[in-house]
């Protein structure tokens, strides 16, 4: 679909098929034009630490993103505890980031839970984890 896509707005391209030791030797090494793939996380640091900081760059920064301003800003999301003065700092990131568009994102994930109404203690991350140890039948 990609490949037909990209053919009618006067794009060639090669798609090939990796199996996964090859595709992140490849990515890794930057030795690519282009590539399809995914990274998740639980939170949104750890998410920008991985996907966008200069220390990730031979790891899972794909992209060899080496900015000291997005780098600042992620060091700086790291140490600051109070969430409002976070939140603002992941604005400016994204904002930053944006801009920079050194990746397309395709489509994300929603992860949907349905539980019994009784279930007490039920808590769901971010990312979409159900912390079963917390939950308890409600009596």
């Amino acid at each position: 679909m990609i490949q037909s896509n990209l053919k009618e707005i006067g794009i060639e391209a090669t798609i090939e098929s990796m199996d996964l030791a090859t595709y992140l030797s490849a990515t890794t090494e930057g030795d690519y034009e282009a590539a399809i793939g995914g990274y998740s996380s639980s939170d949104l640091l750890s998410y920008v630490v991985g996907v966008y900081h200069s220390d990730s760059i031979d790891a899972s920064n794909k992209t060899r993103l080496n900015n000291p301003e997005v780098d600042a800003l992620i060091d700086q999301a790291k140490v600051t505890l109070d969430d409002a003065e976070r939140v603002k700092i992941f604005e400016e990131l994204s904002a930053l980031l944006n801009e920079l568009c050194t990746q397309a994102p395709l489509w994300q994930a929603v992860t949907l839970r349905a539980y019994d109404a009784k279930l007490g203690g039920v808590e769901v991350s971010d990312s979409g984890t159900l912390y079963f140890e917390k939950c308890f039948w409600e009596e």
